[in-house]
């Protein structure tokens, strides 16, 4: 089958414009050099440029916005914001709603209230065009969550190696997952001995911030919302930018409050695991190495300050 001469001329300029924008994000000197101390041999790591494919979870409601990127508080915002709708549009909810929303039980937690806000489309995913779309319209407010990618790692390593069991032989150190997420986004090489549904899995959650929504190309249009341990600077935040898109500072009050009813549920346990990891990432440079290399970016575009691997 011949394709017209328009049609080439098409994709191959396409194919071009997505090698000169990777080339783009390649253009960077900087790198990290590992020794190995068996062997004495080095391995240069350059930061992983952004592909082609990106994903893109919104929940709109009304003027606000918000663009969610795993192990960001996504789940949790998710509650928030689908408890705002319901309560915004005036519809009951309950003390047994409440809980069965912050639960964590898969058959608890497939009830009328979560499939309310995924029916009435709050919830949905967003193609790039609507999203482009979005940017174009000044009274939104849009919003992610930024998490330190140091921060960020540990928690998706005990999430998905630690707690389910997805990395396989990866999983059993924070330091080889490193090594192995780096190698799967930087050099095509599948996390060893795991399936194809789990390297799925572990490919949603691990991208970096820049490989969501349009964030490469229009962060300046997002409000930045700085990830903080203290659920109290994280609900001072949104509380700001709830007010700021239409919705009564008490209601926002209200919805945002969960954040630090769960914190204290659930954090002291998990607060003491999550510092081990990120210390043993801080403390070991080839760890933090293959971590930094990996999220470059999410520091580098937003602003934030990198932490210094230890020589």
């Amino acid at each position: 089958m011949r394709y017209p001469k328009e049609v080439i001329f098409c994709l191959l300029l396409f194919f071009g414009l997505v090698a000169t924008q990777r080339n783009h994000w390649r253009n960077t000197k900087i790198q990290w050099r590992i020794v190995d101390e068996q062997t004495g041999n080095t391995t240069i790591l350059t930061p992983i440029a952004p592909g082609p494919e990106r994903s893109c979870y919104t929940v709109k409601i009304g003027k606000l916005h918000f663009s969610s990127i795993p192990k960001n508080m996504s789940r949790m915002m998710k509650r928030i914001l689908c408890e705002l709708t319901m309560r915004w549009k005036g519809l009951p909810f309950t003390k047994a709603n409440d809980e069965r929303l912050d639960s964590n039980d898969l058959k608890t937690n497939t009830t009328g209230l979560v499939n309310f806000c995924v029916t009435k489309k709050f919830f949905k995913n967003t193609s790039k065009r609507s999203q482009r779309r979005l940017s174009a319209h000044a009274k939104s407010t849009k919003f992610f969550i930024w998490r330190d990618p140091v921060d960020r790692f540990k928690s998706m390593y005990t999430h998905l190696c630690v707690d389910n069991n997805f990395c396989g032989v990866s999983g059993e150190s924070i330091s080889k997952f490193a090594k192995a997420n780096y190698d799967f986004f930087q050099n095509g090489i599948d996390f060893p001995g795991i399936t194809k549904d789990d390297s799925g899995t572990l490919k949603h959650h691990m991208k970096s911030h820049i490989w969501y929504c349009d964030l490469r190309e229009d962060y300046k249009s997002y409000h930045l919302v700085k990830y903080s341990s203290d659920p109290r600077e994280n609900i001072a935040q949104l509380e700001k930018l709830f007010v700021r898109s239409g919705f009564p500072r008490d209601l926002s009050k209200k919805v945002l409050s969960r954040m630090d009813r769960v914190a204290v549920r659930t954090g002291e346990k998990n607060e003491k695991l999550h510092e081990k990891w990120k210390q043993e990432i801080l403390d070991n440079p080839t760890t933090l190495s293959y971590v930094l290399a990996s999220y470059y970016y999410d520091y580098q575009l937003f602003g934030m300050e990198m932490p210094v691997v230890k020589e």
